[in-house]
């Protein structure tokens, strides 16, 4: 985004072009609208009109109009923009040039192509610039680079890896970040999970691959399945015939985006959200009263997916080992409540934070004290939101307390009650609201049966001389998933005795609950009260990854120290830029991951194909040759270079 303000202020100063901006969403408007002014400020040029966004708020046609005739630098939509075009409210021979924003995403049918092409055709002069930071995108198909550069109607492309020589020298010519690798071991219940949906995966990828043998299946593998795109790579290639694949096939594309996210979610989430989340994927997957097993989804007959749902429930309670021999050991379940290990290593980075700004306070330097803690989304920003408000925080227990007692580490005990005691509650209203829904699809099906079939015995149940199968011969009542009938993951609904039990275990005292009841208010709901400036010396900023807008928080906050809570490949780009650009500014980086993860293989994995698919760029464009028509009956123009 800096390279397309700079390249746009170059021409807002000159007052006198017409340049189209297509492909920007309201975020980088608003960067771009920013930027523009800051530049017109700086370098006073009395020319200058910024940035005009003509989205549905434009109504008027004469203003447009008017707009249009008066030159500036415009955003328009793709849907107005066509129009404006094909009705001539907006002529093409007027237009100064074209840039295009998320060129990855343009292809053949897309509407930025139609636009381009109508703008080809009346204008041969006019420059036409498309940006991409997305090059996995360029590698999908034969030859990707050739194809989208003649849907774009280009000549030339320009590549710059980070391995380039003027990129490389320019990022480590000067004072490199601090930067401390913390690798994190998973749990044992942790790694059996991972493996098992891994396997689900495994299985999901084999069985598209064998159900749609005509299409390149090359990158579908376990290694590419653990990539951001290989959802997007998946559809590209399905898509032409998608129209035509079987049912199965459409369900275990939409399995692989569950099994991914599940991948994901069991890193990220606590053991009792990600518990919850397993619910409601079973519950979304489940199949109706009557229906068959060919049209559940295949990985629930798995026995990973047993193991995913039973190591799921044990992160979170298990039975009562006192009672494990007698006759309530099934209604006695007590909570386990795993922690995530990246939380305490987070506590002990943050106490480290501290005593480095408590003996070396005086660091010269642009930066604030300011601590910045990067993860991948909203749900885990709130997530290290509430533990680190809630760390300090111990439960009350029966137990007598010990005033000589030193230990106060950091726990996530809080915390992960609150939780399970909100999981109980939607779990029962949950299960409530489960039997009225089978209750009411049981009466549908059985008013719809045929009455001749009902007389002679149908009653809507499996036959008697089918056996239910329990996995392992476990107890029908045990908190351990067991087998429906046709050999899927029954879903476990927890008896009364057994959330009565798990409730007089996390339930707390009133006032212990009231004593940090400023962490589940919002501030927000009584500005008066709660609004105030805080001192950036003493902030603690924690922000999900959100591309170009990253570089607007790292030059709004300076952070002297940052957390990067969960591996990014493109954040370390924009930190090796902020640094670059800012030699006056001292950095420490503390990057956590998972070792032997899931997470350090698509981090490492998202490296080598970046590296890869710059090499392959780079070899396609010295070799391609580029077909170009320059009008609407496909007479070649050699003449014009665009």
């Amino acid at each position: 985004m800096r390279l397309v303000t700079n390249l746009l202020h170059s021409y807002d100063a000159a007052g006198n072009n017409l340049v189209i901006i297509v492909g920007a969403d309201d975020r980088e408007n608003a960067w771009i609208g920013e930027a523009l002014a800051e530049h017109a400020a700086i370098s006073m040029a009395p020319k200058a009109r910024g940035l005009t966004v003509v989205n549905t708020d434009f109504t008027s046609v004469a203003a447009r109009e008017k707009m249009y005739a008066k030159g500036g630098i415009y955003s328009i939509t793709s849907r107005i923009l066509v129009v404006d075009l094909l009705t001539g409210l907006l002529r093409t021979e007027s237009i100064t040039g074209i840039i295009l924003l998320h060129a990855d995403k343009v292809v053949a049918t897309a509407l930025e192509a139609f636009i381009l092409r109508i703008y080809r055709q009346k204008n041969k002069t006019g420059f036409l610039k498309a940006f991409s930071d997305n090059p996995e995108s360029f590698t999908i198909g034969f030859s990707p680079l050739a194809t989208m550069m003649r849907n774009m109607f280009l000549r030339k492309a320009s590549l710059w890896p980070r391995f380039h020589m003027t990129v490389a020298t320019s990022l480590e010519g000067k004072k490199k970040a601090e930067v401390i690798e913390l690798e994190v071991p998973m749990t044992d219940d942790m790694n059996a999970i991972q493996q098992a949906i891994m396997e689900c995966v495994e299985v999901s990828i084999h069985e598209l691959k064998k159900g749609n043998s005509g299409l390149e299946m090359d990158d579908w593998n376990l290694d590419s399945a653990l990539l951001k795109n290989f959802d997007v790579m998946v559809r590209r290639q399905l898509d032409p015939n998608w129209h035509r694949v079987s049912w199965k096939t459409k369900q275990i594309v939409g399995d692989l985006t569950v099994l991914r996210g599940l991948l994901h979610s069991v890193l990220a989430l606590d053991a009792v959200s990600f518990l919850q989340q397993l619910d409601t994927i079973h519950a979304a997957h489940s199949p109706q009263p009557g229906s068959t097993r060919q049209n559940q989804s295949p990985w629930l007959f798995l026995d990973a997916a047993n193991t995913i749902f039973s190591t799921a429930k044990q992160r979170v309670y298990a039975a009562n080992k006192a009672n494990v021999n007698t006759r309530s050991s099934v209604d006695s379940l007590r909570p386990v409540l795993e922690e995530q290990p990246k939380w305490a290593l987070l506590a002990e980075v943050l106490e480290e934070i501290d005593r480095d700004l408590y003996f070396e306070p005086a660091i010269r330097g642009d930066s604030n004290q300011t601590i910045l803690i990067m993860c991948s989304d909203t749900a885990t920003c709130r997530q290290l939101r509430d533990y680190l408000q809630t760390m300090h925080v111990q439960p009350k227990t029966d137990e007598t307390p010990n005033p000589k007692r030193e230990d106060h580490k950091p726990s996530a005990s809080f915390m992960m009650r609150r939780k399970l005691r909100n999981y109980l509650n939607w779990k029962r209203e949950f299960a409530k609201v489960n039997s009225e829904l089978f209750s009411e699809n049981q009466k549908a099906l059985e008013s719809a049966v045929d009455p001749r079939l009902a007389r002679g015995g149908y009653k809507g149940r499996a036959p008697a001389n089918k056996r239910r199968r329990i996995r392992g011969g476990g107890v029908a009542g045990s908190s351990t998933p067991s087998r429906t009938a046709d050999g899927s993951v029954a879903q476990y609904f927890e008896k009364p005795a057994e959330v009565a039990d798990l409730m007089e275990e996390v339930q707390m005292l009133e006032e212990e609950a009231g004593q940090k009841a400023e962490i589940i208010a919002d501030p927000l709901e009584d500005m008066d009260d709660y609004f105030e400036l805080y001192d950036m010396q003493d902030l603690v900023v924690i922000h999900a990854y959100d591309g170009d807008q990253d570089e607007h928080v790292l030059e709004e906050i300076r952070p002297r120290y940052i957390v990067m809570y969960e591996p990014d490949a493109s954040f370390i780009r924009r930190v090796e830029v902020y640094r670059s650009s800012h030699n006056d500014r001292n950095v420490r980086v503390y990057f956590m991951f998972y070792g032997g993860s899931v997470e350090e293989q698509r981090y490492l994995a998202s490296v080598r194909r970046e590296k890869d698919c710059f090499t392959k760029l780079i070899k396609e464009r010295a070799s391609m040759s580029v077909v170009m028509t320059a009008d609407a009956h496909g007479v070649e123009d050699p003449k014009k270079h665009f």
